[in-house]
Order: C-alpha cells, then structure tokens, then sequence
C-alpha cells in the first residue's frame, strides 16, 4: 500500500509541471502576464495545493495513517546536540537575511533595484520573473501563495513523502531519503528552469533536514512561508519586463 501511494506522488509530482503549464490562464509562463493572468494563476495554485493536502489526509484517514506520523506534531528535538545546533543555527541565520531582504526592498529603492537586474540577469526563464507580484492586488494574493506554499508543501514534500519512504522502505538511510524527496521537490518547481529546480532542491534539503531536527513540520512551514513572502516588493509596477 505504501509503495503504491509513494508511485503515485513521484509519477504525480514528474508530470506536475505539465499540469501548472496547463492551467487555464491566457498565456504560457514564459510570456507577458498582466495582472489578471497572474491573480488566476495564483488562485489555481492554492486550489491544487490545497486539493493535493485534502487528499493526502483523506488517505491517511483510510489507511490509518496519523497525521502525527505525517509530521503534524509538537516541536521534539531528539537529534544530537551538535547536528540540532547547527541546523537552528544555519535556518536561523537563513530566515533572518530573508527578514531582512524583504525590509532592504521597502524601504532601500537602490537595494530593489540590484535585486531586480540580478532577478533579470539569473532567471533562466520568464516563468520566475513574470509569475512576481507586482500591484497591490497580487500582493495579496502572494501573502496567501506564501502560505499555502508554506503549509501545503511541506506537508506533501517533507511530511507525508518522508513518511512513505521510511515506511515502504524501512532500510532506506535517511539522507538517501531526504536527497530523494528534495529532488522531487525541486521537479515539482521545473517550470522555472534548471536553475530553478536546482535551488529549490536545494532549498527543500535544508527544510527537510529542520524537520528531522525537530521533529515537526511547523518550524519548516514557518521558514518556508518567510522564505516565500519575501519576494513580495521585489518587483512594481513601473516593471514592464514580464508585466
């Protein structure tokens, strides 16, 4: 049964960019978005997202699955000192620059705009650059994307993917599970590019390892919802790349 639930999240999650692509918005990620295309866009997602973790619970429910074997518990550190320290450490000094990137891009106008050409400069496609939120509008829908994002993937990536490996595989090293479901992670984000797969893969790593630190999803959805909001006054929209 595990293995069955395990294939069809990787099939799933292989094929996922495909659906994103096709959701029903005017036009292709990669072209200019204006700001209905994106507020749809926005809209489908939470709804897949939040779709996908209504399901997922839904099947622990039949099979008997805890939502605390999923990871929706309290914070327990019972990993060793050293490796619990610098992984707290290391998030903690992660979470802060975001905290402050997001402030650098309200109030320093020079600061936006090196992140703006840098964003220009490293995207590897328009899909990144062109899905940003730009009015006052989308930016609320953003906080909401951040969210979702932050609750919903981590549910699905960390907590119910871990618990499926270690469950279909009981052997299975834990590292090999954790690069495992990061590299899924970072397919699921495809539609921004080699580049992209690659830091989000990267990044889901690091939320991984702090849930296995704590032994909780919460500190990971935290980090990953400050990780994702703030991108939220990286662009305006004076921006007509991608607007």
């Amino acid at each position: 049964m595990y293995i069955f639930f395990l294939v069809l999240m990787v099939a799933y999650y292989v094929i996922q960019p495909l659906i994103v692509e096709a959701l029903p918005i005017k036009k292709p990620l990669d072209s200019p978005l204006v700001e209905k295309d994106r507020v749809v866009f926005y809209i489908k997602l939470m709804a897949s997202s939040w779709g996908t973790v209504l399901v997922i619970l839904k099947l622990c429910l039949l099979a008997g699955i805890s939502f605390y074997d999923v990871g929706i518990r309290r914070i327990g550190l019972n990993q060793s000192v050293w490796f619990t320290a610098g992984t707290l450490i290391a998030c903690g000094i992660y979470i802060i620059a975001h905290i402050y990137g997001t402030i650098a891009l309200l109030i320093n106008p020079k600061y936006r705009k090196e992140q703006q050409e840098n964003l220009v400069k490293n995207s590897s496609n328009g899909a990144t650059n062109n899905l940003l939120p730009r009015s006052k509008k989308e930016r609320k829908y953003w906080f909401f994307v951040s969210l979702t994002a932050g609750i919903c993937e981590e549910i699905i990536f960390r907590g119910f993917l871990f618990f499926l490996f270690q469950a279909a595989f009981p052997n299975m090293p834990m590292l090999l599970v954790l690069l495992i479901a990061s590299f899924i992670f970072g397919a699921a984000h495809a539609y921004q590019g080699i580049k992209g797969i690659r830091n989000t893969a990267i990044v889901g790593a690091l939320h991984g390892v702090l849930f296995l630190v704590t032994g909780s999803l919460i500190p990971s959805m935290f980090m990953h919802f400050i990780v994702d909001i703030a991108a939220v006054f990286l662009l305006s929209e004076d921006i007509k790349k991608g607007a």
